[in-house]
């Protein structure tokens, strides 16, 4: 285990979803083991915009994907697909519907 590294993965549509976040290197979206998206962006300081947007084509339709970090003393990493959440930390709350 790689203390600079932190995963965060969720099946989505029949998906594999990942997100990682290398603190030297900064977070990349893959699906099914095959790079997406990515972000040099070492650092985020909000959780309120997304670091990495993406939408990839699953078999029910469009998966639209957001990463949000927050990073201060620690990373926490939330996954959202078509805006709700699916792993890691909770930093974006909920609309109520």
């Amino acid at each position: 285990m790689n203390p600079f590294v932190r995963r965060v993965s969720a099946e989505v549509d029949g998906r594999r979803i990942e997100v990682i976040n290398h603190w030297f290197k900064g977070c990349a979206v893959q699906v099914d083991d095959v790079e997406v998206a990515q972000s040099d962006q070492k650092l985020s300081l909000t959780e309120e915009h997304p670091l990495i947007e993406v939408t990839v084509d699953g078999p029910s339709g469009p998966l639209n994907i957001d990463v949000r970090i927050l990073a201060i003393l620690f990373v926490q990493i939330e996954l959202r697909v078509n805006g709700r959440y699916v792993a890691g930390s909770r930093l974006v709350k909920e609309q109520e519907q």
